[in-house]
């Protein structure tokens, strides 16, 4: 696949699986549109307050680890510079996907997510930790939003680098404004 525009792998970890669930952690991995190589990298753990921590048996995050993570609208300007004009791509886009949608919309940010790829679609439906394992990809710290954004890069380049069609890159028309830089890496912790 020739692509023209910025890539930005991303994964979420999150409060739940349920409508309303809230971002926990998220990491973002920026590609080269001609190499695919990664050229740059972003993570945090973010701070959902009130929400309850109902998936910590999935990706060992707690409450104690969150306490002093931003909130997701001081980092949102953030990740709107790292996203604005890339073409989207995660493994299970839609959850992704689904999960920005609602945090940017708590924020009343007006935005076009693109059309975005998915390494699951282009791994015949696999979960991350079986098609990493199938393409010889390591996959260290499962769950880790940084470390599912690592993996997930390297199924994208073995999977859609070269497929067809043009993905349509995502658009924030209205960009927050920068009430912090603060990111709290969960490897800081």
């Amino acid at each position: 696949m020739s692509v023209s525009y910025p890539l930005a792998v991303l994964d979420c970890e999150t409060t739940g699986f349920h409508r309303g669930a809230r971002i926990v952690e998220i990491a973002v991995v920026s590609l080269d549109s001609q190499s695919w190589e990664i050229i740059d990298e972003y993570d945090t753990l973010i701070n959902p307050k009130p929400d309850d921590m109902n998936a910590t048996h999935v990706h060992g995050i707690t409450k104690k680890m969150v306490e002093s993570a931003p909130t997701f609208s001081e980092i949102a300007a953030e990740l709107v510079e790292r996203l604005d004009g890339s073409v989207l791509i995660a493994h299970n886009f839609p959850f992704d996907a689904r999960m920005l949608r609602q945090e940017f919309d708590r924020l009343g940010i007006n935005y076009d997510l693109g059309t975005g790829l998915c390494t699951m679609w282009g791994c015949g439906g696999e979960k991350l930790a079986i098609a990493c394992k199938r393409h010889g990809i390591k996959l260290n710290d499962h769950h880790a939003a940084l470390a599912d954004t690592r993996a997930a890069a390297a199924l994208a380049k073995r999977v859609l680098k070269n497929s067809p069609g043009r993905p349509r890159p995502a658009k924030f028309v209205d960009i927050p404004r920068s009430s912090s830089s603060r990111a709290l890496p969960r490897g800081q912790l």
